[in-house]
């Protein structure tokens, strides 16, 4: 059996309406606000984790939300691969990221929030999980299938058999999320949905935001994945065909392929990617149209970068998140309280001690000063009688 290589390229753009990008993405140990530059990886390993990220709440505050999410993958990427993309390690994930959302919230005092995708691939088995509506697809043998699940008010409807698939494209309540990252566990326990399945040599997955599945069908994205061509042309392709249909959102794709010992591949050419690099280095603002393309990461390199993020973040399986913070302040509230507590308690005893030995003076006092008085006063009576 061939060996299993995955080969990736990711990419975002602004859109046609939008002042900014509010998307992040993250591809094996590499994130960055997809306003700014983009990159590409070609993974020459069996292990992959990607993410697309689109983040909700206008300007300044949609994209924090995604990178905070995207970071904090960065330093969970090792605990997740090490744990095989659990459900425990994945809810980990997804609670660790939305504390940090919420204290984000609290901070800054504007309401923020995120979706998420997952994509992890670790010895042949792919595990993919999302909260919100944005989409990881898988296109096998001819077939698009969608394997994330849409936290809408609109796929709820669907489910229930109030309306088609079809129909909740057509109707407000497609974009009302039921789930996201950035809701207080008071509110809501958020609940990632994941699934299981082994890849095969030939698939192709693609996660995105909504900014793609708005502007074109499945049929439409079908088409273009079929196409034997590089991943960075078919997902040029995908955006410049969204942009072509309104480009009412930022887009943000990531396009993987699952290829073998003797799968020929479709690269570019020496040029196009010293460009790439060339684009990348001086953070041109074209970066912004034109992403991704590609430099093969050897696994000691790039297990040395993921190891100094999970021994900053993880010790032991268990994460430093803001509530064990909580903890420790109120902890810290309750001693000095329980200081001033004691406090006053001997400092009562002591103004207790103080007022009795000024009441027994007091005392003292007042009967010397009364058997003065009746001395004087027998002294007085003794000189009148005589």
């Amino acid at each position: 059996m061939n060996r299993i290589f995955i080969s990736a390229y990711a990419a975002s753009n602004v859109g046609k309406r939008r002042q900014n990008n509010e998307d992040n993405y993250y591809l094996n140990g590499n994130y960055v606000n997809s306003s700014n530059v983009a990159f590409v990886e070609l993974s020459n390993s069996n292990d992959l984790i990607t993410s697309v990220c689109d983040g909700m709440g206008g300007e300044e505050a949609g994209e924090v939300a995604s990178q905070i999410a995207v970071e904090t993958l960065n330093k969970c990427y090792k605990y997740l691969l090490d744990t095989n993309l659990s459900d425990v390690a994945i809810e980990k994930y997804v609670n660790y990221s939305n504390d940090l959302i919420c204290d984000e919230i609290s901070k800054c005092k504007k309401r923020m929030g995120t979706t998420y995708t997952l994509l992890g691939i670790k010895d042949g088995v792919a595990t993919a999980s999302n909260i919100g509506d944005s989409r990881i697809y898988k296109y096998s043998n001819g077939m698009l299938e969608q394997i994330s699940r849409d936290h809408t008010e609109a796929q709820s409807m669907v489910d229930a058999g109030i309306i088609s698939a079809e129909e909740s494209m057509k109707i407000p309540e497609k974009h009302r999320l039921t789930q996201h990252l950035g809701i207080f566990p008071y509110e809501m326990v958020i609940e990632p949905y994941t699934v299981r399945f082994p890849v095969s040599i030939g698939d192709r997955y693609l996660l995105c935001s909504d900014g793609l599945t708005d502007m074109l069908t499945n049929a439409e994205i079908s088409a273009i994945l079929s196409k034997k061509q590089s991943l960075k042309s078919i997902v040029d392709e995908l955006i410049s065909t969204a942009l072509e249909n309104g480009g009412k959102d930022n887009v943000t794709i990531i396009l993987c392929e699952i290829i073998g010992d003797n799968t020929e591949t479709v690269i570019q050419n020496d040029d196009e990617l010293n460009r790439s690099v060339s684009n990348f280095n001086n953070k041109s603002e074209a970066s912004k149209d034109v992403l991704i393309k590609a430099f093969d990461i050897e696994e000691k390199a790039l297990k040395s970068q993921i190891d100094v993020s999970y021994n900053d973040t993880v010790a032991g399986n268990n994460f430093n998140t803001p509530k064990k913070k909580n903890k420790m302040f109120l902890l810290i509230i309750f001693l000095v309280v329980l200081g001033l507590v004691i406090g006053s308690f001997f400092a009562g005893k002591t103004y207790q001690k103080n007022y009795d030995e000024k009441s027994i003076t007091s005392t003292e006092t007042a009967t010397a000063e009364a058997e003065t008085k009746i001395y004087n006063e027998s002294k007085s009576t003794e000189l009148t009688n005589i």
